[in-house]
């Protein structure tokens, strides 16, 4: 059992009721197919809708107690009730449902009985306010479930279907699947109460639902980006992975449009790249990717889902999503422009004359002027002269011959700097 708040519980019995007339649980003859997502089956909403032909009986009956009859009324999606235990009986209420082979579970989703009271008092300081039990006919099979409740307010008490999850179950375990009755009934703890007290219960529904103690707070999907900007040639594909997350813990939906995993007709795609308009929808559960593209051009892409697109197993709609935009950027690749010069004339060289050099040469377009520098440790050459071929040289080097004459190096070491002018 754990607390609540009015709010809550007006808008989660809003969307059980949405469901159930939406997939239309309990109102469907029977051998109608089940819709592929589950939903809580809403036995009774107490706002007229019902999952099969309600009785409600006050208890004890006429002319079999003492203690006065129970009170029952209804209004403003809440039943009332009334009880004491003033003579040798119970007070209570007893409120039946016939239904027609209906499965509880919901395609296996749904697990227990969940009710909501926003209110149970008994005037006096008493443990026990109220017993509350649940008869279950189902392929068969008749089974109970009962336990007491102290005053409370804003408490969803839970009624476990099977025993294998927890021991404290309905016995004989009935089939759940292929319900024909159900019988919820709601009596004062004791009799003969000398106190004078009396019991109020106010009931918001009575539902099947997923296993929990409290209504969950509704899935909020998370879009997870690619790298923005995101580079990439002509015909790249983005990816844009989708959670679903309540309370931290992942939540599986179903599209409210279909009743199966999301689709393309759940997800808003837009943006100006080229190709955006192109998009596909995966997975199932609570994960999902949304893949956009060939993308052909620069431009954005924009992921996001509205509001109610989905809805939990407990029928709650979605959150809406942010919006997540990313720049797509298609690389041009630089351009390169090679220009043709004439041929330098003016140095030769000879390796044998020297051991190791370097030199280099910078020389304009027409090879007017030029430039070197070198250095070596090579030997001494002696002075010579070389035949000239147009040009006048002056300096040494022990790498390059110049068209002129050489001066000896000294004998350990030289350093040359000269230059060439062009005839």
């Amino acid at each position: 059992m754990q607390p609540g708040t009015n709010r809550r519980r007006a808008t989660a019995r809003a969307a059980l009721t949405a469901a159930l007339l939406l997939t239309g649980v309990g109102l469907a003859p029977a051998g109608m197919a089940a819709a592929v997502a589950p939903t809580p089956i809403v036995i009774d909403d107490f706002s007229g809708n019902t999952a099969g032909a309600r009785t409600v009986t006050t208890l004890p009956l006429p002319n079999t107690s003492t203690t006065s009859p129970g009170t029952f009324t209804e209004s403003g999606g809440q039943a009332t009730m009334t009880m004491n235990g003033n003579g040798n009986g119970t007070g209570g209420v007893q409120l039946s449902y016939a239904l027609s082979h209906l499965d509880l579970t919901s395609n296996g989703s749904n697990t227990q009985f969940f009710l909501a009271f926003p209110q149970i008092t008994r005037t006096g300081n008493f443990t026990t306010a109220a017993n509350i039990s649940i008869s279950l006919t189902g392929g068969g099979i008749t089974g109970t479930y009962g336990t007491g409740v102290g005053n409370v307010t804003n408490f969803n008490i839970v009624l476990n279907f099977s025993c294998a999850q927890n021991p404290v179950c309905f016995s004989p375990q009935p089939n759940f699947a292929d319900v024909t009755n159900v019988t919820v009934t709601i009596t004062y703890p004791q009799n003969h109460d000398s106190s004078g007290s009396s019991t109020t219960v106010v009931l918001d529904s009575i539902n099947t639902t997923p296993t929990g103690g409290a209504i969950p707070d509704p899935a909020t999907p998370t879009i997870t980006s690619p790298a923005d900007p995101t580079y990439g040639p002509s015909g790249t594909t983005l990816a844009f992975p989708v959670e679903f997350t309540s309370g931290g813990q992942p939540v599986s939906v179903w599209s409210t449009a279909t009743g199966n995993a999301l689709g393309h007709g759940d997800v808003t795609v837009g943006g100006t790249a080229p190709g955006a308009g192109t998009y596909t929808v995966t997975g199932s559960g609570s994960s999902y990717t949304v893949t956009v593209g060939p993308l052909t051009g620069d431009g954005t892409v924009s992921v996001s889902l509205a509001a109610g697109v989905a809805h939990d197993a407990w029928a709650q709609p979605t959150n809406a999503s942010g919006t997540t935009t990313v720049h797509f950027v298609v690389p041009v690749p630089p351009a390169f422009t090679v220009v043709a010069s004439p041929p330098c004339r003016g140095m030769r060289t000879r390796p044998a004359d020297v051991a190791t050099a370097t030199a280099s040469v910078a020389a304009d377009a027409c090879c007017s002027t030029a430039s070197f520098a070198s250095s070596s440790s090579a030997r001494t050459p002696a002075a010579r002269t070389v035949p000239s071929e147009g040009f006048s040289t002056t300096g040494t080097s022990p790498t390059a011959v110049m068209e002129g004459s050489e001066a000896p190096l000294t004998p350990s070491r030289a350093e040359v700097f000269g230059s060439i002018a062009a005839p």
